[in-house]
């Protein structure tokens, strides 16, 4: 079987992630979150930063897709879907993410409501 790449699409601020680093991938990483629709161009270029921050002090993060869900005149929900390589790694890097000054300013556009989930991955088709 071979591993699924999704590149980011046309005038996104990420950078593919290789198949490579996918196929270790085991762990799932729901992250929700709300921003304010006004600050959303800063926001997107904080969370690029801040995405790319994360990978470099914890490289068992596979992937990250942000994915605008709905909004609304009052906020725009995301949720980050991230592909880790252990669970440990995964929850380390979600209890020390304000530690790292990128993710601290990119945090600064969120709303008080974020959440983070883990879950194992058990299957890919």
């Amino acid at each position: 079987m071979s591993d699924l790449t999704i590149a980011p699409a046309s005038g996104t601020h990420g950078t593919p992630t290789s198949t490579a680093s996918l196929g270790a991938a085991r762990v799932l990483e729901l992250a929700r979150f709300r921003t304010r629709p006004q600050h959303e161009p800063e926001f997107l270029a904080s969370h690029a930063a801040a995405m790319r921050a994360i990978r470099a002090a914890y490289p068992g993060l596979a992937s990250v897709m942000t994915v605008k869900l709905a909004s609304t005149p009052e906020a725009t929900t995301w949720v980050d879907v991230a592909l880790w390589t252990s669970e440990e790694e995964a929850r380390r890097a979600a209890a020390e993410c304000m530690s790292i000054p990128e993710f601290a300013a990119c945090a600064e556009y969120m709303e008080a409501d974020f959440s983070v989930e883990h879950g194992e991955v058990v299957a890919r088709y």
